[in-house]
Protein backbone atom coordinates (compact mmCIF):
# COMPACT_ATOMS: atom_id res chain seq x y z
CA UNK A 1 0.00 0.00 0.00
CA UNK A 2 1.03 3.21 -0.81
CA UNK A 3 2.96 5.68 2.10
CA UNK A 4 -0.51 7.68 3.46
CA UNK A 5 -3.27 6.73 1.28
CA UNK A 6 -4.57 4.37 4.16
CA UNK A 7 -4.36 7.86 6.83
CA UNK A 8 -6.41 9.58 4.03
CA UNK A 9 -9.23 7.07 2.83
CA UNK A 10 -10.21 6.63 6.76
CA UNK A 11 -10.74 10.46 6.16
CA UNK A 12 -12.82 10.04 3.37
CA UNK A 13 -14.64 7.65 5.04
CA UNK A 14 -15.44 9.31 8.04
CA UNK A 15 -16.99 11.97 6.14
CA UNK A 16 -20.40 11.83 5.08
CA UNK A 17 -20.49 13.18 1.70
CA UNK A 18 -22.33 11.83 -1.70
CA UNK A 19 -21.06 9.89 -4.64
CA UNK A 20 -21.20 13.56 -6.60
CA UNK A 21 -18.84 15.63 -3.79
CA UNK A 22 -16.76 13.16 -3.96
CA UNK A 23 -16.20 13.48 -7.73
CA UNK A 24 -16.19 17.34 -7.11
CA UNK A 25 -13.53 17.04 -5.04
CA UNK A 26 -11.41 14.38 -6.93
CA UNK A 27 -11.91 17.24 -10.20
CA UNK A 28 -10.76 20.14 -8.19
CA UNK A 29 -8.02 18.40 -6.93
CA UNK A 30 -6.74 17.19 -10.31
CA UNK A 31 -7.27 20.01 -11.73
CA UNK A 32 -5.03 22.08 -8.91
CA UNK A 33 -2.25 19.19 -9.44
CA UNK A 34 -2.23 19.43 -13.35
CA UNK A 35 -1.93 23.39 -12.99
CA UNK A 36 0.12 23.67 -10.52
CA UNK A 37 2.11 20.37 -10.94
CA UNK A 38 4.51 19.28 -8.28
CA UNK A 39 8.63 19.21 -8.31
CA UNK A 40 9.87 16.11 -9.46
CA UNK A 41 12.29 15.71 -5.85
CA UNK A 42 8.89 15.73 -4.22
CA UNK A 43 7.85 11.80 -4.32
CA UNK A 44 6.35 11.86 -1.03
CA UNK A 45 3.88 14.92 -2.04
CA UNK A 46 3.33 13.28 -5.42
CA UNK A 47 2.32 9.88 -3.63
CA UNK A 48 0.21 11.86 -1.31
CA UNK A 49 -1.93 13.91 -3.72
CA UNK A 50 -2.38 10.66 -5.94
CA UNK A 51 -3.33 8.81 -3.14
CA UNK A 52 -5.89 11.26 -2.43
CA UNK A 53 -7.24 11.43 -5.87
CA UNK A 54 -7.73 7.88 -5.84
CA UNK A 55 -9.60 8.27 -2.30
CA UNK A 56 -11.94 10.20 -3.95
CA UNK A 57 -13.18 7.62 -6.85
CA UNK A 58 -12.99 4.97 -4.23
CA UNK A 59 -15.86 7.07 -1.91
CA UNK A 60 -17.87 7.82 -4.80
CA UNK A 61 -17.84 3.97 -5.84
CA UNK A 62 -18.84 3.19 -2.39
CA UNK A 63 -21.51 5.78 -2.61
CA UNK A 64 -22.97 4.40 -5.28
CA UNK A 65 -21.17 5.04 -8.89
CA UNK A 66 -20.34 2.04 -11.50
CA UNK A 67 -16.89 2.07 -12.67
CA UNK A 68 -18.70 2.88 -16.23
CA UNK A 69 -18.90 6.26 -15.04
CA UNK A 70 -15.45 6.98 -13.52
CA UNK A 71 -13.70 5.30 -16.71
CA UNK A 72 -12.82 8.80 -17.81
CA UNK A 73 -12.10 10.18 -14.35
CA UNK A 74 -9.67 7.10 -13.71
CA UNK A 75 -8.20 7.63 -17.38
CA UNK A 76 -6.72 11.04 -16.27
CA UNK A 77 -5.75 10.00 -12.78
CA UNK A 78 -3.44 7.19 -14.57
CA UNK A 79 -2.19 9.54 -17.26
CA UNK A 80 -1.17 12.21 -14.41
CA UNK A 81 0.48 9.49 -12.64
CA UNK A 82 2.63 8.90 -15.88
CA UNK A 83 3.15 12.59 -16.34
CA UNK A 84 4.50 12.31 -12.76
CA UNK A 85 6.71 9.53 -13.34
CA UNK A 86 5.13 6.59 -11.73
CA UNK A 87 5.53 3.36 -12.57
CA UNK A 88 3.14 0.77 -14.48
CA UNK A 89 2.81 -0.83 -11.00
CA UNK A 90 1.97 2.34 -9.05
CA UNK A 91 -0.60 3.24 -11.29
CA UNK A 92 -2.42 -0.08 -11.31
CA UNK A 93 -2.47 0.35 -7.05
CA UNK A 94 -3.66 3.77 -8.05
CA UNK A 95 -6.53 2.52 -9.49
CA UNK A 96 -7.32 -0.67 -7.26
CA UNK A 97 -10.63 0.03 -5.52
CA UNK A 98 -10.34 -2.14 -2.66
CA UNK A 99 -13.92 -3.65 -1.56
CA UNK A 100 -16.03 -2.00 1.76
CA UNK A 101 -15.78 -4.18 4.53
Amino acid sequence: MMPGSSHFKNIVKDTNISSDEALRRFDINLENLCSCGLPAEEMESKVRELSKLSAWLQEAIEKGETMENLQSRASQLAKLAFDLGCCREEVEQLLTIYPKY
